[in-house]
């Protein structure tokens, strides 16, 4: 069986409580039945498990006497959004905090994780879906858009591999581990660079070989083969709009966001803008690593945050600044959804090495279309666990009342429009973030 017997459980906890979900639990909106590929989402996520208490769950109040916390966070400064008075933000992201006071924004604390191995938490975080199983996974938000839409490329990938469950063989994404790498895979076609007459022998004699191939594969094998050879032609399309040009990293683009090396993680938040402003695709997906320190903490930690949060600053004012060519009169930032998360957050205090480990707690910022505005959604409590959420407040924490990575995914498909894909996530519930 792929189900584990805890899975099992869970599920039919799950459909007991659904009619008592307080989680502002609709059932899946009038507006989300049919996908528009005019609205973009863009997912930037944090690879190691990034510290809440630097971004949107900050040591205020009595968690600064905690003794959970350790003395070295009470002396982090936060910041309240300007004309947003719930959204109090920490340290590492101070440098977003005029970007944050322009558009739509909420934060997401104290989502339950129950895991916290890096593999099976990325793809919970991810997918929504929780496995126990480090060989089985689940396709991510951006796959799960891309497949439902049915547009070419599906999505794109910058940075670390995402999850892809079966629609990997259906409708492949486009990942590049760079900018400068997304745009030269888009230049054209190798066999063009290499194509002369000398050659055509040896790519008739592969085209043969492919067919013979094929016809000894496995009924299964042979879709999947005709999903990328589909795909490969549709590829040739591609190039031949000079879309690999529009990804090129000027030398404007450099010096705004600060890039020094055009193949590093530099490059990876402005190059999900010129995805966006290039038409490429409307679904995207940033990898970030980094945020893994369990030793140092603060050296490492901090630095990284506040780099990442200034870059997404100036990504918010290039789509505010950028017409929307499929919607004149309006900006891309007018028409794209971002979400900023990690497969779960830090423990609140150092260890041995001045490090922190994992927690099994997860938070993230909402931006963007749609989002209701100076909304906070959960809440951890002076010990960091996470809380159970009633009514537009916190609670103790049951399986009745926990927020959870699957609430989050539902609410964002269906605010994309993928009523069926997050019906498969938690039967579709959704929470209160969006208008």
């Amino acid at each position: 069986m792929n189900q584990t017997r805890r899975k099992l459980l869970q599920d039919a906890l799950k459909v007991l409580a659904w009619s008592q979900l307080p989680l502002a639990p609709l059932m899946l909106s009038e507006r989300a039945q049919a996908a528009d590929v005019k609205r973009r989402f863009l997912h930037i996520f944090l690879r190691g498990g990034w510290d809440a208490h630097l971004g949107t769950d900050p040591v205020i109040g009595s968690k600064a006497s905690s003794v959970a916390y350790n003395s070295a966070y009470q002396g982090l400064s936060t910041f309240t959004v300007s004309g947003k008075s719930n959204l109090i933000g920490g340290w590492g992201l101070e440098p977003l905090r005029q970007a944050l006071s322009l558009v739509p924004t909420a934060f997401i604390n104290g989502l339950f994780t129950e895991v916290t191995a890096h593999e099976l938490a990325q793809n919970y975080m991810y997918s929504g879906v929780l496995s126990l199983s480090r060989t089985r996974e689940f396709p991510s938000l951006s796959a799960l858009m891309g497949v439902a839409a049915g547009t070419f490329p599906a999505h794109v990938v910058l940075g670390g591999p995402v999850p892809l469950g079966e629609s990997k063989l259906s409708n492949p994404p486009l990942q590049a581990q760079s900018g400068a790498g997304l745009a030269d895979m888009l230049r054209g076609p190798y066999n063009q660079w290499v194509k002369t007459s000398s050659f055509e022998p040896v790519h008739d004699l592969i085209k043969q070989l492919d067919a013979i191939h094929k016809t000894q594969q496995s009924p299964g094998a042979q879709a999947a083969m005709a999903g990328w050879e589909s795909a490969a032609t549709q590829l040739d399309q591609l190039y031949a709009t000079g879309v690999g040009q529009k990804l090129s990293l000027d030398a404007v683009i450099k010096s705004r966001y600060g890039i020094t090396d055009d193949y590093s993680a530099q490059t990876l938040i402005p190059s999900a803008f010129l995805t966006l402003a290039s038409g490429l695709s409307p679904y995207v997906t940033l990898s970030i690593d980094g945020f893994d320190t369990h030793s140092n903490h603060f050296a490492q930690h901090v630095p990284i945050m506040r780099l990442v949060a200034a870059q997404i600053a100036i990504l918010i004012n290039d789509l505010r600044s950028t017409e929307d060519s499929l919607q004149p009169g309006s900006s891309l930032m007018d028409n794209t959804t971002i979400l900023i998360s990690s497969e779960f957050v830090r423990t609140p205090g150092l260890n041995a090495g001045s490090g922190t480990d994992h927690w099994p707690s997860a938070s993230a910022v909402l931006l963007g279309k749609g989002v209701q505005d100076n909304t906070v959604i959960g809440r951890t409590d002076d010990n960091a666990q996470a809380l159970g959420w009633l009514n537009g407040a916190p609670v103790a924490r049951t399986t009745d009342t926990q927020i959870t990575p699957e609430h989050l995914v539902a609410t964002l498909l269906d605010h994309m429009g993928f009523s069926a894909a997050a019906q498969t996530i938690s039967g579709g519930r959704i929470v209160g973030l969006f208008t």
